[in-house]
């Protein structure tokens, strides 16, 4: 049920049918879905390791500028 829901949607949103539909071994939109998620969640990982990387470095900035005796106040 979900297979032909997932390729209606498809359809609706192409306005055609994708070459080799309904055919064995046609293109599959469970496959299609899969990598978008696995792409989503790369992704998120990225940016969440990134976010972090520069929250660590912003902590180890403030700590450097402390130990100089500096002042966050101009």
């Amino acid at each position: 049920m979900v297979m032909r829901q997932a390729r209606a949607a498809l359809e609706k949103a192409t306005g055609r049918r994708p070459p080799g539909a309904g055919e064995p071994g046609g293109p599959d939109p469970s496959q299609f879905m899969r990598g978008v998620a696995i792409g989503a969640l790369v992704g998120a990982a990225i940016a969440g390791s990134t976010l972090w990387q520069r929250r660590r470095l912003r902590g180890r900035i403030r700590r450097e500028f402390r130990e100089e005796g500096g002042s966050s106040k101009a």
